[in-house]
């Protein structure tokens, strides 16, 4: 997917500027509980430039951008939601410009066009920004965080956006083709997450190369029947992760215990379980179910046993 470029920061107001991408420092009285502050510009690109390369959305160009502060960050939280408060103007000298901008609720978040160039003002505090890339619905596309202290930032500053969701993919067509196959259902049971956008960018840190590390509202086993010839799409969406459930399998010839999903073969009555390890962070996982049997009987040998279902695993990226 193509990066999203800032010529600045975590912090906008909304005034339209072309000009200086540079950050600088604005003077200031010292006065006790006020902070330093950072103009600059503020650049992205269009979102329909966005490499939505495997997400069903139709993209809108908006952005959602959040700039946070740390509170106090050499301190844990009880509650690890208030690592970040949203920026208001409590850190600005009363009655200046930032003060007069961040007081005012509505511009934090803001949203605006991704072809505009607005001007900012950071406080020179450890930051973060969220970029969030909304659907036609809506709904939370793409997320990009960054974790930034703008005055020793280089800038344009670059946030890479992540796409949420994930892919689960069958091909079962090896074993549909054996005799007998009417007798068979295959079914694709998965452990997923349900995405909390606003509780992942408040926790995961900064993930300007990273993926972030998601935060659930709830996770459950869901139960996919394989029915469609060739790559039978299970799974194409925005709003949940696969989890996986323990498992163990023989790595190097040692137990070892990795998240997976299970596939599912009954054949009159008779079923049998096979295993595939879930990849890592940025890729959907297309599963190629094989047998060695040489056919589906209504007899005796109908029977089927875990050794004569295979899983290979191949990884779909959905960056």
């Amino acid at each position: 997917m193509k990066k999203v470029k800032f010529s600045l920061v975590a912090l906008m107001a909304v005034m339209l500027v072309f000009a200086s991408c540079q950050k600088e420092e604005i003077a200031q009285p010292n006065l006790s509980g006020s902070v330093g502050v950072i103009a600059a510009s503020y650049v992205a690109d269009d979102g329909g430039n966005l490499g939505f390369k495997s997400a069903p959305v139709t993209p809108i160009g908006v952005h959602h951008v959040w700039s946070y502060y740390i509170d106090n960050p050499a301190q844990a939280p009880a509650d690890p939601y208030d690592n970040y408060k949203l920026l208001n103007g409590d850190l600005f000298i009363y009655g200046s410009d930032p003060w007069d901008f961040w007081s005012v609720a509505s511009n934090n978040p803001i949203t605006f066009d991704m072809t505009q160039v607005y001007s900012n003002y950071s406080p020179t505090v450890q930051s973060r920004m969220v970029c969030q890339t909304l659907d036609a619905d809506n709904q939370v596309a793409y997320l990009g965080i960054v974790d930034f202290l703008p005055n020793s930032n280089l800038f344009p500053l670059t946030i890479i956006n992540r796409r949420l969701g994930d892919i689960l993919i069958a091909n079962a067509d090896q074993l549909k083709s054996k005799p007998g196959y009417n007798f068979m259902s295959i079914q694709v049971k998965a452990n997923m997450g349900v995405i909390n956008p606003f509780k992942t960018w408040m926790t995961s840190g900064g993930t300007n190369s990273a993926w972030p590390t998601f935060v659930y509202d709830s996770e459950s086993i869901v139960t996919f029947d394989v029915n469609e010839a060739g790559d039978d799409l299970l799974y194409d969406g925005l709003d949940k992760k696969i989890i996986g459930v323990d498992h163990v399998f023989t790595v190097n010839g040692q137990p070892t215990t990795l998240k997976a999903v299970e596939v599912v073969v009954v054949v009159d009555g008779y079923s049998a379980s096979a295993w595939a390890p879930v990849p890592g962070p940025g890729y959907g996982l297309k599963l190629l179910i094989t047998t060695d049997k040489k056919g589906w009987y209504d007899s005796q040998t109908i029977g089927v046993t875990e050794k004569d279902i295979t899983v290979a695993v191949e990884t779909v990226k959905i960056e």
